[in-house]
């Protein structure tokens, strides 16, 4: 076991990897009644290999969440772009059930290995755990983010799935004038690999 981050001696916050594949971090339960309002966002965050500062302790923090599904060319390009616009970049991962609640249809790939690959990208300094789909006013501030960003291509779209839930995910980040959008590369979805690679599956 490779312990990758810890917080301090208490150990209450890490990261570790078995064999090399990212394990899920401990979370405590979250009781029923309690509303998003009521977490402890630095709880669920985790280092990158290599990251000397926790998010909230950097000057010019950057956030961006999605599924990542696949980490196709359009996704990569987007977290390159998020990293240059502060000191550190911050990465939201939806977990199965945030997605299977916003959207109807399989989730492709499952959190373990989306997480652990957002993880080791190198222009990742930290991920959060977990992330919801809507970042609120309460984790922006816990966490001391100063941006988030998107691309042109918007996670809804990127996911490409019938989608029911909240079309405006960025509604508190916007209100606080801290939204950003940047370009996308290219109009590439998850849903477009998910069909090219299973068409080269079929040759």
């Amino acid at each position: 076991i490779s312990v990758i981050a810890v917080a301090s001696n208490a150990c209450d916050r890490f990261a570790v990897k078995v064999n090399g594949e990212l394990q899920r971090p401990p979370l405590l339960p979250v009781p029923a009644s309690l509303s998003s309002e009521g977490i402890k966002w630095k709880d669920r965050v985790i280092l990158a290999e290599g990251a000397v500062e926790w998010p909230w302790e950097a000057h010019d923090l950057v956030y961006v969440d999605g599924a990542w599904t696949f980490f196709h060319a359009a996704q990569q390009n987007i977290l390159r772009q998020a990293r240059s616009r502060g000191s550190h970049l911050l990465v939201g991962v939806h977990p199965d059930e945030v997605l299977q609640g916003q959207f109807t249809g399989p989730v492709l790939e499952n959190y373990t290995i989306r997480a652990g690959r957002i993880l080791q990208n190198r222009h990742v300094c930290s991920v959060l755990a977990d992330a919801p789909w809507a970042p609120t006013i309460e984790l922006i501030s816990s966490l001391g983010i100063k941006r988030v960003v998107m691309g042109t291509v918007c996670k809804v779209q990127d996911i490409g799935l019938e989608f029911s839930g909240d079309g405006n995910p960025y509604r508190a980040a916007r209100d606080l004038g801290i939204l950003e959008v940047l370009t996308s590369s290219d109009d590439t979805t998850e849903r477009l690999v998910h069909s090219q690679l299973v068409s080269q599956a079929r040759m």
